[in-house]
């Protein structure tokens, strides 16, 4: 027995309160085989027990084979994942139930030796196997529920962080396009200004000097995708990187100044992050035929967002959500579970449900189409 508990404990390798919950669980599950074989063996072989019989082993070696199958099928799917979920609490009490069946079914079978090899004994058993199965199945999904609210909340937390980082960022973004505006145009006027004095005093050199510095100046009539701002500010940012990686770009966007309830910064995070992953992914394209194409389409109270572009065909997804790229490398065989969903298309997903509107995403070949919508009113 001490043989047993050392190589026992050397190979599952889990911790103290796992290992009495496994080593319970698989000592109930012998005493209910063990308790079907000696009914089986008075039954057929009509010869009195024996732990080491030539019957008895056979039966058991044949049981055995049609048993451990599902019970491994079992074990990997309800109690591995068990293993998995980190709560110290739960598991503080959480083996008690599998040596409580175990205890049971031992003080049942050791009152009546008669009792242990009759039909009405092992369905008992058996029954009350499959309730010990289904109650830690139930376990397991309470946990897991669990789990996953927690994980959602902190998602959510994190998601939140993240847009009031972006919205933070865009807004500097406009804010710094309407500073230049204004401090631009004031300077024009003021520059006029001092050329109609100049020209009254005749003063020829000054006004050439005017002039030149008048043409210096960039006009007002700068890149005007949109109406709105702040939406336009992040379009012509975020244009300006396409056009230096050379993307071939196509941009109509039609987005009024007033959007309802929807904050414009929130619409900037739509826009913001489409078109940086748009770019993201023509970026790590070898052919040259990399474009991006936006549009957008106002339907009633709904905001329709589109973005098209070009990709190397290569992607990965996991239980309905795409994975993100960066730091993977998808040509080589790497695991699912060390990708996870980009931060980028996860904002988007947040602020579509925020507006009760909607985010998807096409795949055609070589094309990525993200779209999202929203709507502007309660």
């Amino acid at each position: 027995m001490l043989l047993y508990v050392a190589a026992f404990i050397w190979i599952v390798k889990l911790k103290p309160t796992r290992l009495l919950f496994m080593a319970f669980f698989i000592k109930y599950f012998a005493n209910t085989v063990v308790s079907i074989v000696v009914y089986l063996e008075s039954v057929f072989f009509k010869v009195e027990h024996t732990s080491f019989g030539l019957y008895y082993n056979l039966i058991l070696f044949c049981l055995l084979c049609v048993i451990v199958p599902l019970m491994f099928i079992f074990i990997k799917k309800v109690l591995q994942p068990l293993y998995k979920i980190e709560n110290n609490n739960v598991w503080k009490l959480l083996w008690l139930a599998p040596m409580l069946f175990y205890i049971l079914s031992t003080v049942i079978s050791k009152q009546n030796k008669v009792i242990v090899s009759s039909i009405e004994y092992v369905i008992q058993a058996s029954i009350l196997f499959l309730i010990s199965i289904l109650f830690y199945a139930m376990i397991l999904e309470t946990l897991r529920a669990t789990k996953e609210r927690e994980q959602a909340e902190q998602n959510i937390e994190k998601i939140n962080r993240q847009l009031d980082a972006q919205r933070e960022y865009f807004s500097t973004i406009a804010k710094h396009v309407d500073e230049v505006r204004t401090s631009s145009h004031d300077l024009r006027h003021h520059l006029i200004a001092i050329q109609g004095l100049n020209n009254a005093g005749n003063a020829t050199e000054l006004n050439v000097y005017i002039n030149n510095i008048l043409s210096a100046i960039p006009s007002t009539n700068e890149i005007l995708i949109c109406k709105n701002l702040a939406v336009n500010a992040v379009s012509v940012y975020y244009l300006g990187i396409a056009k230096k990686s050379g993307i071939d770009t196509d941009i109509k966007i039609n987005i009024p100044e007033e959007t309802g309830i929807v904050p414009a910064a929130d619409l900037c995070i739509i826009i913001g992050n489409l078109f940086e992953n748009a770019i993201e992914a023509c970026n790590v394209m070898k052919s040259d035929n990399k474009f991006i194409r936006i549009r957008s389409k106002i339907d009633g109270a709904s905001l329709t967002i589109s973005v098209t572009n070009s990709f190397d065909g290569l992607w990965r997804e996991k239980d309905g959500k795409y994975l993100s790229r960066k730091g993977a490398d998808f040509t080589k065989t790497e695991s699912d579970t060390q990708l996870r969903e980009g931060i980028g298309i996860s904002s988007v997903h947040a602020i579509c449900d925020k507006y009760e509107g909607l985010a998807n995403v096409q795949i055609k070949g070589n094309v990525w189409v993200s779209s999202a919508v929203i709507t502007f009113e309660e």
